[in-house]
């Protein structure tokens, strides 16, 4: 964990927590309406959760955090569908987005695995964390074909996009977490 490499990879993560922070907060003050604030809302729990396992160095005792910080990451998989339920007529998406609740099911599948799994062994894990960065990748890349993904108007789809880099965001804060995991296993190992 002291590579050179690792050190980038946090301090982009960091920079990157933070920029979702901002996004979190300018989708609450958008006023595009319940989907999108109860999003950012759950997304923000999640990034300030992930903060503490960042602040502890991604060590052993503070595995808890890494839980907490999963758990709350799936956790935003449900609540963002139970909104986007609720209020489908409003969220201000245009384009037909059927396939959007089998991918986020994937995805909570995805993020509750490594939250309750034990021992998942780093392949695993970092094959289900590279899913969900790859999947959200996906929709930015479709933002930006026009036509692909229309919004009701500018406030929808500049929220859509902030939304889209939070997630974005997110997934690659849980490969960064994970890779942490799996260098302090093996410093511990080592010692």
């Amino acid at each position: 964990m002291k590579s050179t490499v690792f050190k980038a990879l946090t301090v982009i993560n960091a920079v990157l927590i933070l920029l979702g922070a901002v996004g979190c907060v300018y989708i609450l003050t958008s006023n595009c309406g319940i989907y999108y604030s109860v999003s950012a809302i759950v997304e923000l729990i999640a990034l300030i959760f992930s903060v503490f396992y960042y602040l502890k160095g991604y060590q052993k005792n503070a595995a808890g955090d890494y839980r907490l910080y999963m758990l709350l990451y799936a956790f935003t998989y449900l609540v963002e569908n139970v909104a986007c339920a609720l209020d489908y007529d409003n969220i201000g998406v245009e384009s037909k987005v059927s396939l959007t609740i089998v991918f986020s099911m994937l995805l909570y599948g995805n993020a509750l695995i490594l939250a309750i799994g034990k021992d998942l062994g780093k392949k695993l894990s970092y094959t289900l964390c590279g899913v969900n960065i790859f999947v959200y990748v996906l929709p930015l890349i479709g933002m930006a074909i026009p036509g692909l993904i229309t919004f009701a108007n500018e406030a929808f789809e500049a929220s859509g996009v902030v939304l889209y880099a939070i997630w974005l965001i997110l997934a690659f804060n849980t490969l960064v977490m994970t890779i942490a995991k799996y260098a302090d296993k093996a410093a511990r190992n080592t010692q």
